[in-house]
């Protein structure tokens, strides 16, 4: 039996962050927080930031995802459709300038959005969006993937970042049926004194550098998943076609295995 268990390397654990808003001083600090801990992360910038300089955002964030949060950080719930458009639109056409390419990731300004408008805002070359609903709060699994990325719930907010950072280093070995995703969201701005920057690197230091987890971006957990949701195995599964540019790891009868992009893999 095949099963769509694994992250690269055949790893099945993975580790993200995401931020909103793009303060400039406090992301300044992170990032360089998360480079030293080898860490990535998403970083969604609404248009209030101090500076719209393409490259000076490029310079910022370079080696991390910038993704959309609004141009003015407003509800969208609040917004007719007109101006739904222009507040996201508006937002992905400077951060586009300074990526030099397709910015696709959103997360909703307050935590607002509603069902009705998910299609609109698919039309708009959005593919994934962060909400506030923190699976930690939730009967659901706490490490799940996302079930609509659309609706992406995070794992849990940054004030809750070591205890669950802790219950997921404390259970990485072992064999899962379903991979495994660790995605802590905040603020910058909410670490506010050294005590709160230090909690925050006692979080970055519990998940770092372990060489079962998979350190990724939002982005590019939502694209590893649509390759892997992609791939075509063969009605009496003795091969498997992959359709896409991304190299995929899976399992078969327990077996781990990589399927190159472009690849049909014979078993």
């Amino acid at each position: 039996m095949i099963l769509f268990d694994s992250f690269p390397g055949g790893k099945q654990n993975a580790v993200t962050f995401s931020y909103d808003d793009g303060m400039v001083t406090g992301d300044e600090r992170l990032i360089a927080l998360f480079r030293k801990y080898g860490l990535r992360a998403t970083f969604h910038l609404n248009g209030l930031f101090a500076d719209t300089a393409p490259e000076t955002l490029r310079a910022r964030y370079d080696g991390f995802e910038i993704a959309a949060h609004g141009k003015e950080h407003r509800s969208l719930s609040m917004l007719p459709v007109t101006s739904i458009i222009e507040e996201l639109t508006e937002n992905r056409n400077v951060l586009e300038r300074a990526v030099r390419g397709p910015v696709q990731g959103l997360s909703y300004a307050n935590g607002d959005f509603t069902q009705e408008m998910l299609p609109l805002l698919r039309s708009l070359g959005f593919v994934y969006s962060r909400t506030t609903r923190n699976r930690v709060d939730r009967p659901i699994p706490l490490f799940g993937l996302p079930e609509d990325f659309m609706q992406w719930a995070p794992t849990c907010h940054q004030s809750r970042g070591q205890e669950c950072a802790d219950k997921f280093v404390a259970s990485l070995d072992g064999y899962f049926s379903t991979p495994r995703l660790l995605d802590i969201w905040g603020h910058s701005h909410e670490l506010r004194t050294e005590e709160d920057w230090a909690k925050m690197e006692k979080i970055c230091a519990t998940v770092a550098q372990n060489d079962r987890v998979w350190y990724a971006t939002n982005g590019e957990i939502y694209n590893y998943v649509m390759a892997q949701r992609a791939l075509v195995p063969a009605a009496d599964e003795s091969f498997i076609y992959n359709p896409t540019r991304t190299d995929v790891w899976f399992h078969r009868n327990n077996v781990c295995y990589c399927v190159h992009g472009g690849e049909t893999l014979f078993f």
